[in-house]
C-alpha cells in the first residue's frame, strides 16, 4: 500500500462482500492497488427489536469467513479493513450502543490478528467519547496497524439543504460550545480525546457539498492518509464518461499535496467498470504541476524534525557544509551584497589604488571567500581576503584552496572570531551565522565579538536581521514530538521543512531586530543581546494551535535580502527550514480569538536560551524556563 509523490496509490472500497477473495480478485483485475471492504458478513441490528442475546448471536455469526481464505501476504499488502457502518457506540440507543460496543471490539481484535495494514473507522456524529474510549486500547497497544478515521469533508445534515436551514445547522452548537456539524470538530474531538499516535490518521471523504476556504484549511493541517472519492460526485461529460466538476478537481489536487493514498467507493455507472474512474483519477494526477527547484531539493524533508545547531560548541562535519554549498541562489545574494559593498567603499577614481580589507568570519569551506573574490573581479576592485575559521577540520579545506586556487589573495586564520587579534581592521565583514530564527545560531554573539577589528566606518554584511512568529496548526509534527519521552520534546525549537500545517493568523509579526555595526558595542559593559516581546494574532479560522512556527529575514546590504518569510521567501533558496516553537499542550482556537504571545530570548556568561509561553486565549507555563531544555552554547 506504499505510495509516493511520483506515483498515485488507489484501492477500491466495498460496502460488503460475500467473497473477500472475490472481491480482491475483481478490484486487482480492475487495476486497483489495494481493496477496502468489511472483514465481517453485515448484519441489521433493528431486525432484533432489542434484543442483546439475539443481537450478539448474529454478531458471532457474521464472522464467518476464517483468516485462511487470503495468505498473510494479501492480507497484510491488500486489505484495508472497514469497520461495519452501522456500528454506532455513542447511540442514545442503550441496545444499540451495548450492541455496537462489543461488536466494534471483536471487528478490531480480529482485524489486528489477521494483520491488515489499516483499519478504517466510520465518523458520523459529534459524540465520539465512548468511541474513543472503546477504540484507545486498540490503537495504543497496535505497534504496526494503521487507523484511519472516516470523516465527511461537509456533515450529512448540511448536503443540499437550503440556504437558510444550512445557515442554522452551523450555528447550532455542542453542549462545549462547538460546532455541531462541523466534521473537522467531531475529528478534532475525538483525536484529542486520545493519546497523541502516529498511526491515527484521517481518510477524508469527499462530498457533493465543499465547504468554505476556512474548513478547508482546517483539513490541511490535519494526517489525512486516504482521501476517499465516491463515484456519487462524479458528473457525466460528452462522451458518457465519469468526470469531476472543476471545483473537485482542484479540490482533488489540492489535497494530493498531502500524498495520501485514494479509495474509490460507490456503485459504477451503469455499463461501467470501476477502472474508468481509476484512469481517471490517475489522468487528473498527473495535471499536477511540475515541482520547482525548492520543492525537489528538499524532497523527503517535509516535517522532518532537526535539532539546531551548536556552531559555537560543536563543529559541523563535511556532509553539513555540503549540503550550505549547495544553495547557489544564497551565495548570489551575498555576492551581489559583497559587490554593492565594494563600489560604495570604493570610488572608481581610487579603484587601482585601493585595496579593500575583507574579513569573512565563520568561513567555513570558503563559499564565502570565493564569492568575495568573484565579486571583487565583477565590480573591478582590489581586495585583501581574510578567511577566518575556528574548525580545525574546515581549515585543512580553506588552506588547500589558499595553495591550489587563491595563493596570497586570501590569509587563512584558524581561529575563534571573538579571540582573533587582527593585524588590521577591516573595511567589510562578512558572515554566514544566521539562523532559521534568524539570531539562534548566535549571529549577534559572534559578530559583536568580532566587530573590534572592523572600521568605524566598515561595513556588515549582513547589516540586520529579524526574527518572525505565527500561531501554526501542525499536527503530524506536534505528535511526532509527543511520542518521546524526554521532557525536553515539547521544551525544545526545532528546525522543520513545515508541510502538513497550515497557519492560523494572517499576519506573521515581527519579533527581534539586530543590526551590524552594533553601536552598544562600544558601551563600558558590552552590548546585551536579550530581548523580551509580546506579539499578538488574531486567528483567522478555528483550529487546534499545536505551537508557532518562526522565520527571519536578512538586509545583507543595501537592497539586497534573503528571507525565508514566507510573503517574502527568496524564490529557490533552502538553505533554512522554518522553526517550530511547540506549545506542550495544544491550543484550541475559535475563529477571531486573540492568541498573545510571549517569548524572551536570555543569556548568560555561558549560554543562550528561549522562553515562551502565551496568556490568551489561555495561561500556559513557561516553556524552556531558565534553559533547562534547550541553550546554546556560547
Amino acid at each position: 500500500m506504499a505510495s509516493n509523490d511520483a506515483s498515485l496509490s488507489v484501492g477500491r472500497g466495498f460496502d460488503s462482500v460475500s467473497s473477500l477473495p472475490d472481491a480482491l480478485h475483481v478490484g486487482q483485475e480492475e487495476g486497483f492497488d489495494f481493496v477496502c471492504t468489511p472483514i465481517v458478513d453485515p448484519i441489521a441490528p433493528s431486525k432484533y427489536q432489542g434484543d442483546l442475546a439475539a443481537g450478539l448471536n448474529a454478531v458471532d455469526e457474521s464472522f464467518a469467513q476464517s483468516d485462511t481464505i487470503l495468505s498473510h501476504a494479501e492480507w497484510s499488502r491488500f486489505i484495508v479493513a472497514a469497520i461495519s457502518d452501522w456500528i454506532n457506540v455513542d447511540s442514545k440507543d442503550p441496545y444499540l450502543q451495548r450492541l455496537s460496543s462489543e461488536a466494534l471490539q471483536r471487528e478490531l481484535r480480529w482485524a489486528i490478528h489477521l494483520g491488515v495494514p489499516c483499519i478504517m473507522l466510520p465518523l458520523a456524529s459529534p459524540d465520539v467519547v465512548r468511541l474513543a474510549n472503546t477504540i484507545a486500547p486498540f490503537v495504543s497497544s497496535s505497534r504496526m496497524t494503521q487507523f484511519w478515521v472516516r470523516a465527511p469533508l461537509v456533515a450529512r445534515e448540511l448536503i443540499n439543504s437550503q440556504p437558510d436551514e444550512q445557515q442554522r445547522l452551523l450555528l447550532a452548537r455542542s453542549d462545549a460550545d462547538r460546532p455541531l456539524y462541523s466534521s473537522w470538530e467531531w475529528w478534532n474531538q475525538l483525536r484529542r480525546l486520545l493519546a497523541p499516535c502516529l498511526r491515527f490518521n484521517v481518510a477524508l471523504e469527499l462530498t457533493s457539498d465543499i465547504c468554505d476556504e476556512n474548513g478547508l484549511l482546517q483539513w490541511e493541517a490535519e494526517p489525512i492518509k486516504a482521501l476517499i472519492v465516491p463515484t456519487s460526485i462524479f458528473l457525466t461529460n460528452s462522451k458518457g464518461n465519469p468526470v469531476l466538476s472543476k471545483a473537485h478537481q482542484a479540490l482533488f489536487l489540492r489535497f494530493m499535496r498531502l500524498n495520501p493514498q485514494v479509495v474509490v467507493v460507490g456503485d459504477a455507472a451503469e455499463g461501467q467498470t470501476h477502472n474508468i474512474y481509476l484512469r481517471y483519477l490517475h489522468f487528473l494526477f498527473s495535471k499536477r504541476a511540475p515541482p520547482s527547484t525548492y520543492q525537489s531539493f528538499t524532497k523527503g524533508y517535509e516535517d522532518y524534525i532537526e535539532i539546531p545547531l551548536q556552531p559555537l560548541m560543536d563543529n559541523l562535519e563535511s556532509q553539513t557544509y555540503e549540503t550550505f554549498e549547495k544553495d547557489p541562489i544564497k551565495y548570489v545574494q551575498y555576492q551581489k551584497a559583497v559587490e554593492k559593498a565594494l563600489l560604495d567603499r570604493i570610488p572608481e577614481s581610487e579603484a587601482e589604488n585601493t585595496t579593500a580589507v575583507v574579513m569573512v568570519v565563520g568561513a567555513g569551506r570558503g563559499p564565502l571567500v570565493q564569492r568575495t573574490l568573484d565579486a571583487a573581479a565583477e565590480v573591478g576592485r582590489q581586495v585583501r581576503v581574510y578567511a577566518v575559521e575556528k574548525n580545525p577540520n574546515a581549515v585543512i579545506t580553506l588552506k588547500h584552496r589558499k595553495r591550489t586556487e587563491w595563493a596570497d589573495r586570501v590569509t587563512v586564520v584558524s581561529q575563534d572570531m571573538r579571540r582573533w587579534q587582527a593585524p588590521e581592521q577591516a573595511d567589510i565583514l562578512v558572515s554566514e551565522l544566521l539562523g532559521s530564527w534568524g539570531d539562534n545560531e548566535l549571529s549577534p554573539e559572534c559578530l559583536d565579538g568580532a566587530q573590534r577589528f572592523l572600521k568605524p566606518d566598515g561595513i556588515s554584511i549582513p547589516e540586520e536581521y529579524t526574527s518572525y512568529l505565527v500561531p501554526v496548526a501542525a499536527h503530524r509534527v506536534h505528535t511526532d514530538l509527543s511520542g518521546h519521552t524526554l521532557p525536553k520534546a515539547l521544551e525544545t525549537p526545532y528546525v522543520v521543512l513545515l508541510h502538513n500545517h497550515v497557519l492560523l493568523a494572517p499576519e506573521i509579526k515581527p519579533l527581534f531586530k539586530f543590526s551590524h555595526p552594533n553601536p552598544e558595542c562600544s558601551n563600558p559593559d558590552g552590548p546585551d543581546n536579550q530581548r523580551y516581546m509580546t506579539v499578538a494574532f488574531k486567528a483567522s479560522h478555528s483550529g487546534l494551535m499545536h505551537g508557532f512556527a518562526g522565520y527571519f529575514d536578512s538586509k545583507l546590504y543595501g537592497d539586497v535580502y534573503i528571507s525565508i518569510h514566507p510573503e517574502t521567501h527568496t524564490p529557490d533558496m533552502f538553505s533554512w527550514f522554518p522553526m517550530f516553537i511547540p506549545l506542550k499542550n495544544p491550543v484550541y482556537l475559535r475563529q477571531g480569538e486573540t492568541v498573545k504571545a510571549h517569548v524572551w530570548r536570555k543569556a548568560d556568561q555561558h549560554k543562550v536560551w528561549y522562553e515562551w509561553c502565551i496568556t490568551s486565549p489561555q495561561v500556559s507555563d513557561i516553556h524552556n524556563l531558565g534553559g533547562e531544555h534547550y541553550f546554546v552554547g556560547l
